[in-house]
């Protein structure tokens, strides 16, 4: 929803209630009739038993609200066919109603036909870990690779908690096939039953990822929230995903991992990157940095960054240097750094609980940004990853040398030129 007029436009929010009910759907078959909903879509739509929690927001000239919703979740898309979907909204200033574009898509048959498709992904993942202690989750890295000459958008589950910046590395989103070590599927927790029958609406959106010809995109997601892994035992873990361009299924192999008594302690901690949109132009990056609590016990965990956990480098993968203002800024924050001097900001420091994880948002600036701290020049592809010690373990006078890295996953800055845009120095 875009506010096309000179005033702000204000809209009522209930905290943890999907951004979509705002708008009403009309979504309907081939047929020309509406698809009835589902049980979990109509006791969203009765709405929440009170709304005293409710407040407004308002929307300023020229900006956008997005709100997503997983159409399948609320309506009925069994049946095989083409749909149309349209919505709409009341417009408080005149009366009238505003209604959207219309979008047509089509849900494949689930018969395949007998002409073989190649699809277009091919799927790894690894564990970090061969084994864990009871208790624990376990991280999941998944990387999905183009093979296709054409350019595909995946799309990756974004999930929340704590707030709407949190975003929650999960098992929601993808196909996940767990099995203990007899070949049983393993039974679902709590939480994972609410959300996979429908009785519980995850909080998050799906965000469709391009992937170039060739090119490989990585997550990190960790296994323990909707799948029960906390017995002593083995365990057997693949991931399923759907083919963009021939919605065929895909497998990825299939890695073992052992829950009891590890040979060797690991950091209670895992990292997740990614970008976030709302920071983003072509000249700055902005990367949100997750850490999730895997461990079977509260940790503190410290928000900020440091510029020399950053590792940025070039499509040769040779590390970007610091231009001269960000060498000014490593050596003033150089004894901080080397002590492992964190949480001296209370604003900075959470409690996590097991399974809960923190999330922030640092922007990375190219060319002569007034922000800019790399000597960004050059256009093209630069890699991100976030390496920090394993600091919740730290004990007083341990030197952070002492501690195990703990390493995030791996993205892609692509950088335009630099006469594409002049920034905005002043943000």
């Amino acid at each position: 929803m875009t506010n096309t007029s000179n005033n702000d436009i204000g809209y009522g929010v209930i905290p943890g209630w999907p951004g979509w009910q705002m708008f009403q759907l009309d979504l309907r078959d081939d047929a020309g009739l509406p698809v009835p909903e589902t049980p979990a879509g109509r006791g969203i739509r009765n709405g929440p038993g009170a709304t005293s929690s409710a407040f407004t927001v308002s929307l300023a000239p020229g900006k956008v609200l997005r709100a997503q919703v997983i159409l399948n979740r609320f309506y009925d898309l069994s049946k095989a066919g083409e749909y149309q979907a349209q919505v709409y909204r009341m417009d408080q200033a005149t009366g009238l109603k505003v209604k959207s574009n219309v979008l047509t898509f089509r849900v494949p048959s689930p018969v395949l036909g007998t002409q073989p498709l190649k699809p277009a992904i091919a799927i790894t993942i690894r564990s970090p870990f061969a084994s864990v202690k009871a208790g624990w989750q376990i991280p999941i890295q998944v990387s999905v690779r183009n093979l296709s000459a054409q350019s595909i958008n995946l799309a990756l589950w974004n999930g929340r908690n704590r707030d709407f910046t949190s975003k929650e590395p999960d098992e929601f989103g993808f196909g996940w096939d767990v099995r203990d070590g007899l070949g049983n599927p393993v039974l679902l927790t709590k939480q994972g039953k609410a959300l996979l029958t429908g009785e519980e609406m995850p909080a998050g959106d799906f965000a469709f990822v391009p992937i170039s010809p060739g090119e490989t995109v990585e997550q990190t997601r960790v296994v323990g929230g909707i799948y029960d892994v906390g017995s002593v035992g083995n365990y057997s873990i693949q991931v399923v995903l759907t083919d963009p361009t021939t919605n065929l299924p895909v497998k990825s192999n299939t890695v073992h991992v052992a829950v009891g008594r590890p040979v060797e302690l690991h950091p209670p901690f895992i990292i997740t990157i990614g970008p976030e949109e709302s920071f983003t132009t072509d000249r700055r990056f902005g990367l949100r940095i997750c850490q999730t609590n895997i461990s079977d016990h509260a940790i503190r965990v410290d928000n900020g960054t440091f510029d020399q956990e950053i590792s940025l480098r070039d499509k040769d993968g040779v590390p970007v240097p610091f231009n001269e203002k960000g060498k000014e800024r490593i050596a003033a924050g150089l004894k901080s750094f080397q002590s492992g001097d964190r949480g001296t900001d209370a604003s900075h420091i959470w409690n996590l609980g097991p399974g809960e994880n923190l999330c922030g948002v640092i922007t990375l600036d190219a060319f002569d940004a007034n922000d800019a701290i790399w000597d960004i020049r050059k256009p093209g592809k630069y890699s991100i990853q976030i390496v920090r010690f394993d600091y919740p373990d730290k004990a007083a006078g341990q030197k952070m040398e002492e501690l195990p890295l703990v390493k995030s996953n791996t993205i892609t800055w692509t950088l335009p030129s630099a006469s594409s845009h002049i920034p905005d120095n002043n943000r």
